[in-house]
Order: structure tokens, then C-alpha cells, then sequence
């Protein structure tokens, strides 16, 4: 047994079946079933139950799911620390929009750029689309985006998770505004509008499609940044749609969220590359490493205690 296979069945109860987990891990279900039974032999237990295509643990499988987790919690920075610690050195050039920009992009660049004083980062805060033009144009090797990417050859690794809420001014004629707002009073507003390529504008208006609105938002301001944007708010220009997570808490004074009924406008927030670019490239493969294992410790800490089991 090895470090392979305590992936492969942790992956297997993530999803719930062999196939999947095959499927995931870019293994055959043969390989899948014949590793599993190899496992079962060495421990001299069945691990999982079938019910159909799908598996559930036995209490021998939680058991041996709890070490799995254990070994590989341990092993996995373990190896990615050792893997970072060679020394790279040269340029690395990072593009992000302003979500992933601000709120994470910015922390790892700065904690990759410790960890590596052979290696000056650059990081270019601008919009999603730009960070894939940049990213076209060999202008960057890593961005981070607040849509997904158009070209197919990207690779797109999911960093968060993120909302998008509507900011309005809370006094006036907006106070009396309810909470989710109805989608048909979208259009009586007068709203302040990212710039073309923003991903948070590009998100909106595609759940807006999906609810039946084609019609574009009465625009009274466009601003080229979020801080721009809240302070068009504040101002009572109109109401703009915002990250959560872009958010200053407390809200600013004389502002208010809202949500818009029957709308969701959740995403994810991701990291993309070329792969051929960022493997001939030793500090780029190396920062595309450190930042999954940041987000793989984050996502640890997130899940709630026996999530795996349900």
C-alpha cells in the first residue's frame, strides 16, 4: 500500500462511487476495483459497502478513511514544502482581478515572494478579461479571475468561493427597498456599472440572462475599480452589484446589501495557466504548487468535521 492509495480511496468516498473517483483521478474503474480489493486484502477487512454504483464506508472504512486523512494531511505540505524549498530564481509576472486580487492573489504572491528571494514577483491588478488577454499574450504566466476563462487550453484550478451582492444606499427613496429585491425592480434603479471585462459584471449579467432579463441595467456611472464603485454608492449615484468579499466591514456609512430574489449569483474564483508555458518555467511551476497547497489547507480548515462521512 502507499501514499497513491490513501488518495485514491479518499477520492473514492468524495465521490461517492468507483467510477467517479476513477473518473476524477484519471484512473480505470478496473484499476480502481483491483486497488481497492488489494487494500481490502492487506487489511484483511471490507472497507466499503455497495449499494448499487454507490460505496459507504464500513466502520472499518472510517477507520482506515481517518488514517488515510491523518497520513495525508501530514505527508502532503510535508512534500510540497520540500518541493518549494529548492532554490528558483528569476522574474515571475502574476495578473488578477481586483477579487482574487485583493483578497488573496496579493497574500500569496507576498508570502511565495518570502519563502523565494531569488524570485521578483509582479503582480498587475485588472480586470478578468484583461488577465486572460495578458495571459494570451505570454504578458503573464499565473492569473487569478472572477469568471472562467474563454480559451479551452487554460487550466483553471477553483481558489474560493465568492457572492456578489447588490450595495445601495440606505437612506432616501432607496430605504424603502425590500430584501431579496424583486427582479422586476432592477430596471427602475439607476445602478453604478463595472467596466466591460469586469468578471463580477460578467457574472451578473449571465445569471440575469439565465432569470429572463436581457435587457442591459440603466447604467448612471460606470467606474473602472470596486473602491471606485463604493464610493459612487455612498454618494447615492445608485446601487452596484459588489463581491462580498470585497466588502469593508463594518459597510460604509449610509449603505445597505441586498440580494435579488430568485437570482443567484454565486461563483468561483480561480487560478489559470498554460500548462506547457508554466512547466518550462521554474518559479511559476513553483508558485502554481505553493498556491494549491494553500488553497488545499484552506479547504481543510473550512470542512466541517466528519463531512467526508456523510
Amino acid at each position: 500500500m502507499d501514499f497513491d492509495d490513501l488518495r485514491l480511496f479518499r477520492e473514492i468516498l468524495r465521490a461517492g462511487s468507483l467510477t467517479r473517483a476513477g473518473e476524477h483521478l484519471n484512473i480505470s474503474q478496473p484499476t480502481v476495483t483491483r486497488r481497492l480489493q488489494r487494500m481490502e486484502a492487506e487489511l484483511g477487512a471490507v472497507l466499503l459497502e455497495r449499494h448499487g454504483a454507490h460505496v459507504r464506508p464500513t466502520p472499518e472504512g472510517l477507520a482506515f478513511l481517518d488514517f488515510s486523512e491523518e497520513v495525508l494531511s501530514r505527508w502532503e505540505p510535508l512534500r510540497q514544502r520540500i518541493r518549494l524549498s529548492h532554490d528558483v530564481s528569476g522574474e515571475l509576472r502574476v495578473a488578477a482581478s481586483s477579487t482574487p486580487g485583493g483578497r488573496w492573489a496579493a497574500e500569496w504572491v507576498a508570502q511565495f515572494a518570502r519563502a523565494h528571494r531569488g524570485v521578483q514577483v509582479k503582480l498587475s491588478i485588472m480586470d478578468s478579461r484583461a488577465v486572460e488577454a495578458a495571459l494570451s499574450g505570454n504578458d503573464c504566466l499565473v492569473g487569478f479571475m472572477g469568471c472562467l476563462p474563454r480559451a479551452r487550453h487554460l487550466e483553471v484550478v477553483p481558489v474560493a468561493e465568492d457572492e456578489i451582492l447588490l450595495l445601495a444606499p440606505s437612506g432616501g427613496a432607496w430605504a424603502g427597498l425590500p430584501d431579496p429585491l424583486p427582479l422586476e425592480t432592477l430596471a427602475e434603479l439607476a445602478f453604478v456599472q463595472r467596466e466591460a471585462g469586469s468578471g463580477t459584471l460578467e457574472t451578473v449579467y449571465d445569471a440575469l440572462r439565465q432569470a429572463g432579463i436581457r435587457d442591459p441595467l440603466p447604467v448612471a456611472l460606470e467606474v473602472d475599480s470596486t473602491p471606485a464603485l463604493i464610493a459612487a454608492v455612498r454618494a447615492g449615484v445608485g446601487a452596484g452589484f459588489v463581491s462580498k468579499n470585497m466588502l469593508p466591514r463594518p459597510l460604509p456609512p449610509g449603505t445597505r446589501t441586498l440580494r435579488v430574489a430568485n437570482v443567484p449569483l454565486r461563483r468561483q474564483l480561480v487560478m489559470v495557466y498554460d500548462p506547457d508555458q508554466v512547466r518550462d518555467c521554474p518559479q511559476a511551476s513553483a508558485f502554481v504548487e505553493f498556491v494549491r497547497l494553500k488553497v488545499g489547507e484552506a479547504r481543510r480548515r473550512a470542512a466541517p468535521e466528519g463531512a467526508l462521512r456523510a
